[in-house]
């Protein structure tokens, strides 16, 4: 009875020096990727704020129209691509939100508007702050610059 032990001690002992050199066996090598392809990426809009080559205030986007209690707001589409209708918010502090339909604007367009400044914002200087796109409607190759803050001295 012995031997039959012996046996399932020996063939049990093989099995495990086995699957021990298989674990010890370096990987099968890969095969050699095939090089990827670039695709050129989509031309995509990317809408800006613009400061007035003319503007006061901190920051150069302090642009009064004419009657000087309506800010000018600028905003271009550096992109390569035409950009939909959107929003601009400017934001005033104090004063509150007011948003704007920006119109579509082709690759290298810009548009102008004004937003009536809240007679609360003087105090004794009007912050506000601009937001393209603030309803996040369009798919644009750089969503970090679509905010600016600015400051026109009361």
């Amino acid at each position: 009875m012995r031997l039959p032990t012996l046996m399932l001690t020996i063939l049990g002992l093989s099995i495990f020096v086995a699957a021990a050199g298989f674990a010890q066996m370096p990987p099968a090598p890969k095969s050699p990727a095939e090089p990827k392809l670039k695709t050129p990426s989509t031309p995509r809009p990317d809408l800006v704020p613009v400061k007035a080559l003319d503007a006061g205030g901190s920051g150069g986007y302090c642009n009064l129209a004419s009657d000087n209690d309506s800010l000018r707001v600028t905003v271009r589409n550096q992109g390569k691509a035409s950009a939909p209708a959107s929003v601009t918010t400017v934001v005033f502090a104090p004063g509150g939100p007011i948003a704007h339909k920006t119109p579509a604007l082709a690759a290298g367009a810009s548009t102008d508007f004004t937003v009536q400044i809240p007679k609360a914002c003087f105090n004794p200087d009007c912050r506000f702050r601009i937001t393209v796109d603030s309803d996040k409607t369009v798919a644009e190759s750089g969503e970090g610059n679509n905010s600016v803050n600015g400051i026109c001295v009361g």
